[in-house]
């Protein structure tokens, strides 16, 4: 017989998470009620939503730094993890600038290994994005040569190849990284628009953002902005692109 996760209405329509954090939140939520608590490890959270262990790990720390579970380390059984006490008040709250994280201005470099985001399982062949993409790319006339004097000195070279990298057609990148790393940066300068890249607006900070486009809340393109931002400085290393 099939068991059920079941995830409460106040907890799938709240728009402080994706649906990869609903779930875990939810699992977590069910797991607790058990007479010893939840002591699942990342691995068979990751199991549970096809992710890596360390996609896990980064998320369940993320979840604890912003105040939505609490991680206890229980000698000789692991790591407990449980929801706050007040976890259901918590997702009641208004979604504020600070629920995506990472509001200071970005770095180059910025130093991580991690791989994962909500695209991992990108292959090399055509996507809606990359259609998408080509589309938009047309449709503006974005080249090479956009309007670079316009961003500043230290963040010149990292932009000029980013918009090389949004500017070569997907069907000519075979590295998975780099496949991966152009989707993720499409969906952004798709949902952000042409002076996302012409200004190089990902070495702005989120409050910046928020305050040139207007915007309260980046739901829709959290994790493609996280996964871009982490693996940035990786990117910016590669050599080859085929």
């Amino acid at each position: 017989m099939d068991t059920y996760l079941n995830i409460p209405y106040s907890l799938l329509e709240c728009n402080k998470f994706d649906a990869v954090d609903k779930i875990l939140l939810a699992e977590i939520l069910s797991l607790s009620k058990l007479p010893k608590g939840c002591f699942k490890s990342d691995t068979r959270f990751g199991q549970l939503v096809n992710l890596k262990r360390s996609a896990v790990n980064k998320r369940m720390k993320n979840l604890e730094l912003e105040g939505y579970i609490q991680i206890t380390e229980v000698k000789g059984k692991g790591k407990r993890t449980k929801p706050v006490a007040d976890f259901w008040d918590k997702i009641k709250e208004p979604a504020t600038i600070d629920d995506m994280g990472c509001d200071t201005e970005i770095q180059v470099p910025v130093t991580t290994e991690d791989t994962s985001c909500h695209h991992s399982g990108t292959t090399n062949t055509s996507t809606i994005t990359d259609i998408l993409l080509q589309e938009e790319l047309q449709y503006t006339g974005a080249t090479v040569n956009s309007t670079i004097e316009n961003i500043d000195n230290q963040y010149q070279d990292a932009c000029l190849k980013l918009i090389e990298l949004i500017t070569t057609d997907p069907a000519q990148i075979t590295n998975p990284f780099v496949k991966q790393f152009q989707d993720c940066f499409a969906g952004l300068y798709l949902f952000f628009g042409h002076n996302f890249i012409d200004n190089c607006h990902i070495f702005k900070s989120n409050s910046k953002l928020y305050e040139i486009y207007g915007s309260s809340n980046f739901y829709e393109v959290r994790q493609d902005l996280q996964f871009v931002r982490d693996n940035m400085d990786r990117f910016l290393r590669q050599q080859n692109w085929i």
